[in-house]
């Protein structure tokens, strides 16, 4: 399924490019040749290569010999994307800043989509489109999983690869917010920030509707906005309780 997706993307973009080219090769530049998670695509790419021997366009699966070359993968899409017959590219980013700044300095005007591993979020301009995980989301889902496991805390180690790969670094950061509470701490400071807010509304209700002339035709109005503001904010605390409750403190408020 991963494959045939990735194959249908690659096309997909092509489709919307532009005018095609004499020779139109769908290029697909993995992190590294020794990587077997990358495997089902090379088998992927062959199989569709079979498939589709009159198609115009031609699947090529390439990318340098071990995972760890990070500038033997930005050498290689340097050099893809200077061949006039390379009609997409598909990359799985080693060293996301390292091939950001390898499509920056070749301008292409071909689509370029990257798989698995994006690149950093001030990045993503240079690129069409992503098709892989919600690596922070799987961080932070990790992270849940080992406070339900180790649920009286303790010490882990976590064992990751190439230090620049937008992935990892997005899985790593998802699973230490989850571990910290840092997510939770930041709804906890905005409910409490709402509360404040409403406080000041009901406040400003009471004061005109207790200033108001009894013969004033709008102070039944009045009166309304002020209990109505005060349910709302009766409301927010249960919500403030309910967070500050699991967070296990009350959080410093700016």
């Amino acid at each position: 399924m991963k494959k045939s997706l990735l194959l249908a993307a690659t096309a997909a973009l092509v489709i919307g490019a532009g005018p095609a080219l004499a020779k139109k090769q769908l290029v697909i530049v993995v992190k590294g040749l020794d990587n077997p998670f990358f495997e089902a695509i090379h088998q992927g790419c062959e199989k569709w290569n079979g498939e589709n021997k009159g198609s115009e366009y031609e699947c090529f699966y390439t990318g340098p010999a071990s995972t760890s070359d990070e500038a033997g993968e930005a050498q290689i899409l340097q050099d893809v994307l200077s061949k006039p017959d390379t009609a997409a590219v598909a990359i799985s980013p080693s060293n996301a800043p390292l091939i950001a700044q390898t499509i920056r300095s070749a301008n292409p005007s071909i689509p370029i989509m990257t798989v698995d591993a994006d690149l950093a979020k001030e990045d993503a301009g240079l690129r069409k489109t992503y098709l892989g995980t919600d690596n922070y989301l799987m961080g932070k889902k990790i992270g849940e999983y080992i406070k339900k496991a180790k649920s009286n805390g303790g010490t882990i180690s976590t064992i990751e690869g190439n230090p620049a790969a937008d992935n990892i670094l997005r899985r790593a950061q998802g699973m230490r917010d989850a571990l910290s509470g840092k997510d939770l701490e930041i709804a906890a400071i905005a409910a409490i920030r709402k509360h404040r807010e409403m406080i000041e509304t009901a406040e400003r209700a009471h004061e005109a509707w207790s200033n108001a002339d009894d013969g004033d035709p709008c102070k039944a109005d009045l009166e309304h906005c002020y209990i109505q503001a005060t349910m709302n904010n009766t409301a927010q605390i249960a919500v403030v309780d309910a967070l500050i409750t699991k967070l296990g403190y009350i959080p410093q408020v700016p």
